[in-house]
């Protein structure tokens, strides 16, 4: 599904997925999309089961990251299944980030 998304002119793409993904921010959703890892953001675009594009800034609480869970201040987001990508690659470089 990648699709250009607009990114600020001091943002860079670390890495990228596209899969089966939940996210909790006091609602739980399930979406099928893109998630990319930015030096600012992760930044999710999903077509199904509705359209929704939702940036989680770097600039809240960031927590250890458990299996597959990546979390960013209230946002908890499971990659539940990748059809592309390397999730282990995604998930090393969202480790390792310095924001």
């Amino acid at each position: 599904m990648k699709r250009n998304t607009s990114i600020q002119h001091d943002e860079n793409i670390i890495s990228s997925i596209t899969g089966l993904m939940e996210s909790f921010n006091g609602t739980y959703n399930v979406h099928f999309g893109d998630l990319l890892l930015t030096n600012k953001r992760l930044y999710l675009v999903g077509k199904k089961p509705i359209n929704i594009e939702e940036s989680l800034w770097f600039d809240g609480e960031e927590r250890n990251i458990i299996q597959s869970t990546l979390i960013v201040g209230e946002h908890y987001i499971k990659i539940k299944w990748e059809s592309s990508g390397n999730l282990v690659n995604f998930i090393n470089a969202y480790r390792h980030l310095n924001v």
